[in-house]
């Protein structure tokens, strides 16, 4: 909320205010608009939890030729509700599969795989918006198994893209 009201709030004539005995509200006022929004209550999930230690497979690609890939096959997986990829992790590649009910696109991105061969199925705009996260030049893909979580990472260590499996039947 706060930064979708910063975008488009003028730089001038801008307040945000909260009532002491009431910390779940806060006001954002500018110009002849009072925007109300609360904070939400609630356990945030135990994501940490999710994250493996290691896993035994990594994928290294250039960030940049992954988009390109995705946004490619992307037009056929909008034509499926479910929006699902196959990636399937080869020597030296990375193939993509999107399928719809009347076609079918599959594009490989060159790839270094350390471990095994594996399939997985994901979302594939959550894998976009998790590698738009990051700027840096080449990112890797850490798997283990077709169910287990994908982990999205650079050379930072704190910063990690966690994506959910999708378990085809």
């Amino acid at each position: 909320t706060i930064l979708e009201l910063l975008s488009i709030a003028p730089k001038e004539d801008f307040s945000i205010s909260w009532d002491d005995k009431n910390s779940s509200s806060l006001w954002f006022n500018f110009a002849d608009l009072e925007f109300k929004t609360n904070r939400l209550d609630g356990v945030f999930p135990q994501y940490k939890q999710l994250i493996p230690d290691s896993l035994p497979n990594k994928a290294i690609f250039n960030r940049k030729d992954m988009l390109n890939a995705l946004e490619q096959v992307g037009i056929i997986a909008k034509e499926d509700k479910k929006q699902i990829i196959k990636i399937d992790f080869l020597t030296d590649e990375i193939k993509i599969v999107a399928n719809s009910d009347e076609n079918e696109s599959e594009i490989f991105v060159n790839a270094e795989i350390i471990g095994e061969h594996r399939e997985i199925a994901l979302n594939i705009f959550y894998l976009i918006d998790a590698l738009k996260m990051f700027e840096t030049e080449n990112l890797s893909i850490e798997y283990n198994q077709a169910i287990s979580p994908v982990l999205v990472k650079n050379d930072e260590p704190n910063c990690i893209g966690l994506i959910m499996p999708i378990q085809l039947r």
